[in-house]
């Protein structure tokens, strides 16, 4: 998670948004209007929407690649935003 804290986190899958570079910026096209960021304050990941589901799994993914060759039998993650505001995401070894 150090990795993503402190910076803007676009969703690069979305089918409502459309990122772009444009010079040292992302260019974000959505609901006719466009949004400027630095590059250096954002990072795009591969997620449809920036929600607490959506990064869960995404993260999940992350740890998984990250611990190739552990012995994991079983992870559940979770994200929270605030109380009430969950979303996990669980694996399991086949």
């Amino acid at each position: 998670c150090e990795s993503l804290d402190e910076y803007m986190l676009l969703a690069g899958d979305s089918p409502h948004q459309q990122v772009e570079e444009a010079g040292a910026c992302f260019r974000v096209s959505f609901a006719g209007e466009e949004m400027l960021f630095l590059q250096s304050d954002t990072q795009v990941l591969p997620i449809r929407n920036a929600t607490v589901e959506e990064f869960s799994h995404y993260l999940l993914q992350r740890l998984l690649q990250d611990s190739a060759g552990e012995d994991l039998r079983q992870v559940e993650l979770c994200v929270a935003s605030g109380p009430g505001q969950k979303g996990c995401a669980s694996w399991r070894r086949p």
